[in-house]
């Protein structure tokens, strides 16, 4: 199971951060200007920061995968999902001004250097779809 690091306890701005609530639900709702037809999917705001986003399978597949025994595709698809909505999250943070461009950059080495560390198919996947 992917298990990414929340800054090593480290505080951020004058608060700890923890993510405990979707990314679709807070920088998508800014993105939208707070309008309910301007809304950004997760794998749109990915795309567009320069992320991989979803990657070979979308949430609407997942019962169907469900009833084929594909828990490992599904677990896989998670993983992803949770990076994608990390590293929103990092860049969200970084244009509210809680994150300076060298702590961004450190954050990104950090999740690289953690997933080539893990050399999984799904992942490695992500990391060749992730522009340097």
């Amino acid at each position: 199971m992917l298990i990414m690091p929340l800054r090593d306890g480290r505080l951020i701005g004058d608060r700890k951060y923890v993510l405990n609530h979707r990314l679709e639900d807070s920088g998508g709702d800014v993105l939208a200007g707070f309008q309910p037809r301007g809304r950004a999917s997760l794998d749109q705001m990915a795309v567009l920061l320069g992320f991989p986003g979803k990657l070979g399978m979308s949430g609407d597949k997942v019962w169907d995968k469900y009833q084929e025994g594909g828990i490992r595709e599904i677990r896989d698809y998670c993983e992803t999902d949770v990076l994608n909505t990390w590293l929103c999250f990092l860049r969200f943070e970084f244009m509210r001004g809680n994150l300076d461009k060298a702590d961004l950059e450190r954050e990104y080495k950090l999740v690289r250097s953690t997933l080539e560390t893990m050399d999984q198919p799904h992942l490695n996947e992500f990391l060749a779809a992730w522009p340097a």
